[in-house]
């Protein structure tokens, strides 16, 4: 508790110095032609509010993401656990990952303590610049995550006990901007929600809405910060916009292996329904969701969660 107060602490003054931050800057943003162009509008919510979050729009300002992760064949083989290792696809512009998460953790604690292991996991943009850090400690009961920019927590998850369902509570600083009560068993649909119930996002293993044979691996799972109806809110973010007067990057098909795939992909997210949403996340509170997948991922959807095998609630970190 000593830490968590420490840690909001930091969040406040954190949050202070991001209100004297000149909002004009944030127009400045320059994106970089080698990695895969936005494809939501740098405007309203997602419009930066500091320079720590100028850093998070190369992976955040879009409305889905795709996580994988890397097949430890080390830990399917020998039953020896490795660290994670993830690639972040943008899913309507699939030319080329828009970032990476790698874990650091001691070799021994892995193989000790499994899934509740202390880490830290950097995320890195499409060309490997740091963008932000996740710490998660050592947990018995209940596991924990904060995110850090520049050394500076800004935001952190908690896990909430029950006997059967999956509850977290998410903070931006010291304010909480969401709850995910995911009602247990065989579901794998984790909604964020406000404290009037809306949905803000979603972190979903089974959502086939690009396609089942994107998302067949265990390994693999979705991210879904959608989009608001133009009547709800003068921030609304039109999936369909054209940025800055550029379109995808799948042009040479020569250049490109699976070329085919990608624009299945691109045009099954094109196509797909998108995720309707009360607001639209800040990029911060999108770090802060990104953070809660990692978690997610380590509690229920890695592999070496359950023991026995398989994907069953009561029969792994839940126990």
């Amino acid at each position: 508790m000593r830490e968590i107060r420490s840690v909001r602490a930091r969040g406040r003054r954190m949050k202070q110095s991001s209100e004297a931050y000149d909002t004009d800057t944030s127009a400045a943003y320059d994106e970089d032609p080698s990695q895969p162009p936005l494809s939501q509008p740098l405007r309203g919510s997602l419009k930066p509010s500091s320079p720590e979050e100028m850093v998070l729009v190369p992976v955040l300002a879009r409305p889905d993401l795709i996580i994988t992760r890397n097949v430890e064949w080390a830990n399917l083989a020998f039953g020896f656990e490795q660290e994670n290792s993830y690639i972040i696809m943008d899913p309507r512009q699939p030319q080329a990952p828009v970032g990476y998460i790698n874990e650091l953790s001691n070799v021994f604690l892995r193989q000790i303590l499994r899934t509740r292991r202390p880490f830290t996991a950097t995320i890195y943009d499409g060309q490997s610049n740091v963008i932000f850090k996740v710490r998660r400690p050592t947990w018995v009961v209940n596991s924990s995550i904060f995110v850090e920019i520049d050394g500076n927590v800004i935001g952190e998850c908690h896990r909430r006990w029950h006997l059967w369902r999956r509850i977290y509570d998410v903070y931006l600083g010291d304010q909480q901007f969401a709850t995910v009560e995911n009602p247990g068993f065989w579901n794998w649909t984790f909604s964020l929600k406000d404290k009037h119930g809306r949905t803000l996002a979603e972190i979903d293993r089974n959502w086939r809405g690009f396609g089942y044979e994107f998302l067949t691996d265990a390994g693999q799972y979705v991210i879904r910060f959608g989009d608001i109806h133009p009547d709800q809110s003068p921030h609304y973010i039109a999936p369909d916009e054209v940025l800055h007067g550029r379109g995808p990057l799948l042009t040479n098909t020569k250049q490109h292996s699976g070329v085919q795939e990608m624009h299945q992909l691109q045009t099954a997210a094109e196509e797909a329904e998108p995720l309707q949403v009360s607001r639209v996340l800040t990029l911060s509170e999108r770090a802060v969701a990104l953070a809660l997948a990692i978690s997610l991922d380590n509690d229920y959807f890695s592999r070496h969660s359950n023991p026995r095998g398989g994907f069953l609630p009561f029969y792994g970190s839940d126990v």
